[in-house]
C-alpha cells in the first residue's frame, strides 16, 4: 500500500513539498462586461422555438429557475450581446454581417452544462492521465454539451497528487492547443478546464467511500501540506470541517480563493454552522460519505439542509440519491443552493461489465453504476447529460430544474456567475441546442464557436454529410449558414 504523508520517507516528503512551490497568482474577478455591439464586426443571431430564460429576463417566473420560451440570442466575439422573445427588427436592418441560425421547432437552447466534479471519463482518470488524454478529455465534453468542467482529484499519496496536478496545470497552460494529439477530436473547439477540484486528502476515515485510508493524510492535517496542494489552478476542495479543529484550513482556503467543501465528513452541527460564517461554501454530493440521519441524533444532514447559506451538490444518476431523499431536499432547500455533479470517473462512456483500476482497486460498471468488490459506489458513469436525461424522463423534476442546477448555479457556486451558467447578456455565448423529446445533445457552441454538431440533427440548415465533412475549422458556422433567400424572407417579414 502506498504510504500517507505522514509516512514517507523524510527526503522523499521535504522532496515533494519543495517541488510544489507553486507561484502566487491574483484572483480574478472572472466577470464580464457588457459591450454594445461593434457594427464593423459579424453578429451570430441564434432563433430559438425554446430557450431557458434566466428568472432575472423572464416575465414568468419560476421555481425551477429557468422558464422555457421562444427567444433570440445575438453573439459577437464570443460574448451574448442582447437577449430578446423576438428577431431584433433593427439589428437585421442596419448590419450587413449577420449570420442567422434557426432552430427545428423540437429544440431547446440552454447554457452550457458546467461540471463541478469531473474525476475522468471514456477511460481516462485524471488521477493518472497523461497530457494527450486529459486534452482529448476536454475536446470530448462538447459533444455531451459540457462546456466547462472542473478536473478532478481523489485522494492518493502527496507526491502522486503533487504529479497529477503538475500535469493538470501543464494542460490548463497548453489549452486549447491540439497539435501534439495523435488524431484530431471529432468536435471542432474543447470545453474549458475551469480549475481543479481537489476531493481530499483531508477527509474523514470513517466516510472515506473508495478513497484509500492511508492517503488521508496526517491526523492533525499540516498546512504546509495543505498549501503544497494549492496549485494555481485548484479553484475547489473538499474536505473534513472535524479534522480543521483550529479553522486555520478553511483560512488557509479562503486566502488562495479557493471555494472550501465539506466532505466525507461528519461535522458537529454547530462547527458546521459556525464554518458556514466563516466561508465554507457547500457540502459535496449530499447524502453519500457522511452519516444518515436518525432522529435522536440527527447529526450534520438538517443543518446541510436548512441553512440557507449553504450550497449542497448531489450526484444525480439514480443510483447514489433515491427520487425520495431528493424530494425531501426539494421541499426544504431553496432551488438555488443545489447543484448538479456528474462525480463521472474513467468508466463513463465505457460500456457495461467493463473494469478498470480507480482508487487504487478494480472496480466494474454494472449498467449505470460502478462497483468495487465490496459492493461499493466508487463514482458514477452518467455524465452530466446523461444526468439531466435520466431526471427529467424519470419525472424527478423538470427538464430546465435539472439544467438550471447543473449550469447556473454551478457557476452561482464558484462565482462564475458573471461570465458563465446563464443565456443573458454580456455572458459567454457557450450554449447546448437539445432535442426537445429525447434531450439528445444536437449542437453546442463554446465562446461562440460551434463546439459540436450532430450532422443533419437540425433540418433546414443547409447541412449534409459531406459539407460535414469537410468544412473548414476556422468558419465552424458554415455548418449554420442559412440561404440568401431565406434571410431575406426573415427581413421582409419584419420590415
Amino acid at each position: 500500500m502506498a504510504a500517507s504523508f505522514s509516512e514517507q520517507s523524510g527526503s522523499e516528503f521535504s522532496e515533494a513539498l519543495s517541488s510544489a512551490s507553486w507561484p502566487g497568482v491574483e484572483a480574478s474577478s472572472r466577470q464580464m462586461s457588457k459591450r454594445p455591439l461593434d457594427a464593423s464586426l459579424p453578429v451570430t443571431l441564434i432563433n430559438a422555438p425554446m430557450m431557458a430564460w434566466p428568472e432575472d429576463l423572464s416575465s414568468a417566473a419560476s421555481s425551477t429557475g429557468f422558464s422555457l420560451h421562444a427567444g433570440c440570442v445575438v453573439i459577437q466575439q464570443g460574448r451574448i450581446i442582447d437577449v430578446s422573445k423576438t428577431l431584433p427588427a433593427s439589428l437585421l436592418l442596419n448590419h450587413d454581417n449577420v449570420s442567422i441560425i434557426t432552430l427545428p421547432q423540437n429544440s431547446i437552447l440552454t447554457p452550457g452544462l458546467i461540471d463541478l466534479q469531473l474525476n475522468g471519463a471514456f477511460g481516462i482518470d485524471f488521477n493518472h492521465a497523461s497530457l494527450k488524454q486529459v486534452t482529448s478529455l476536454l475536446w470530448q465534453l462538447p459533444k455531451y454539451g459540457i462546456t466547462h468542467a472542473m478536473a478532478t482529484l481523489i485522494s492518493a499519496p502527496l507526491t502522486d497528487m503533487l504529479c497529477a496536478l503538475q500535469l493538470l496545470e501543464e494542460a490548463a497552460s497548453i489549452w486549447p492547443d491540439i497539435s501534439f494529439l495523435d488524431e484530431m477530436p471529432e468536435t471542432l473547439a474543447s470545453s474549458e478546464m475551469l480549475g481543479i477540484h481537489l476531493e481530499g486528502p483531508f477527509l474523514n476515515a470513517r466516510f472515506s467511500g473508495v478513497h484509500p485510508l492511508d492517503a488521508l493524510g496526517a491526523h492533525s492535517p499540516c498546512l504546509t501540506e495543505l498549501k503544497a496542494l494549492l496549485s494555481p489552478s485548484v479553484r475547489m476542495m473538499t474536505y473534513a470541517p472535524e479534522r480543521d479543529v483550529t479553522g486555520d484550513m478553511l483560512q488557509c482556503l479562503l486566502s488562495a480563493g479557493v471555494t472550501p467543501m465539506a466532505g466525507h465528513c461528519n461535522p458537529d452541527p454547530e462547527q458546521l454552522r459556525a464554518m458556514v460564517k466563516t466561508g465554507l461554501r457547500g457540502v459535496t454530493h449530499l447524502f453519500n460519505a457522511m452519516p444518515p440521519f436518525h432522529h435522536r441524533n440527527a447529526g450534520c444532514l438538517p443543518e446541510i439542509l436548512l441553512n440557507p447559506d449553504l450550497y449542497a451538490t448531489w450526484i444525480g444518476d439514480g443510483e447514489h440519491v433515491c427520487h425520495e431523499a431528493m424530494r425531501l431536499v426539494q421541499a426544504v432547500k431553496p432551488n438555488s443552493r443545489i447543484a448538479l455533479v456528474s462525480d463521472a470517473m474513467a468508466l463513463a462512456g465505457r460500456q457495461s461489465g467493463e473494469t478498470f483500476d480507480f482508487a487504487g482497486q478494480s472496480v466494474t460498471r454494472i449498467g449505470n453504476r460502478v462497483v468495487n468488490a465490496a459492493g461499493q459506489l466508487a463514482g458514477s458513469v452518467l455524465l452530466l447529460n446523461e444526468m439531466v436525461a435520466f431526471l427529467a424522463k424519470a419525472g424527478w423534476m423538470p427538464f430546465e430544474q435539472a439544467v438550471y442546477q447543473a449550469s447556473a448555479i454551478a457557476s452561482d457556486l464558484i462565482g462564475e456567475s458573471g461570465r458563465i451558467g446563464r443565456i443573458a447578456p454580456g455572458l459567454e455565448a457557450s450554449l447546448v441546442v437539445w432535442q426537445a423529446d429525447c434531450y439528445d445533445i444536437l449542437a453546442t457552441w463554446q465562446r461562440g464557436e460551434l463546439a459540436y454538431h450532430r450532422d443533419n440533427s437540425i433540418a433546414g440548415l443547409q447541412t449534409s454529410q459531406s459539407t460535414s465533412e469537410t468544412v473548414s475549422r476556422q468558419n465552424p458556422l458554415d455548418f449554420f449558414q442559412v440561404s440568401r433567400a431565406s434571410e431575406e424572407a426573415v427581413l421582409a417579414s419584419i420590415s
